[in-house]
């Protein structure tokens, strides 16, 4: 919460200044600019704060952080100047066709974001499970490595599949994969 107070009560005091202002007849250009920026600050942070919660503190993780707060102020920033649009339709005009499946520049980046997110969020989840999991008393050591596996694997193996049924890939086609798979943990 403290993360995302000073972007929102900043971003109340705008509201209620552009109410103000409006009520008098004022122009209020700029503070029709700040509301987007404080959004995405409230967003970099929310999503920074993920990050941190749910990765061990690496350069790596710092990266990423970079990288997505770079991301978040480009997008901003092109929503500023008016060309997020057109972006977006170039990005989605870059595609190529593999049978009957459409597979754009936008699509897959979509995908990538969304299992981006899914991930960092079921890490976050399997963590607070696995905590909770080793502060039993009922369940040994064995038992609490075996269950923190299986539900980070489970957890990632939802984010995945709801990441490719949101960008919109059939997911029948897995059904063959999944088949097979389930025969050769069976037989394991």
């Amino acid at each position: 919460v403290q993360r995302v107070l000073f972007p929102f009560t900043m971003l109340l005091g705008v509201f209620i200044g552009r109410a103000i202002l409006l009520s008098f007849s004022i122009k209020v250009a700029l503070l029709n600019i700040a509301v987007p920026l404080l959004l995405s600050l409230a967003i970099v942070r929310f999503l920074v704060y993920v990050l941190r919660k749910g990765f061990a503190p690496t350069p790596l993780l710092k990266a990423w952080e970079h990288i997505i707060s770079t991301a978040v102020w480009c997008v901003v920033a092109l929503h500023l100047l008016g060309w997020l649009d057109p972006v977006l339709r170039a990005m989605d005009d870059l595609a190529i066709h593999i049978g009957t499946t459409r597979i754009s520049l936008l699509s897959s980046l979509k995908l990538l974001v969304l299992f981006g997110l899914l991930t960092a969020l079921a890490y976050w989840i399997s963590g607070a499970i696995e905590r909770q999991v080793r502060q039993s008393t009922h369940v040994t050591p064995a038992m609490q490595i075996a269950l923190a596996k299986f539900t980070k694997f489970f957890l990632i193996s939802l984010a995945f599949l709801i990441a490719l049924n949101a960008v919109g890939i059939d997911l029948t086609a897995l059904t063959v994969f999944g088949g097979a798979l389930g025969v050769g943990i069976g037989f394991g």
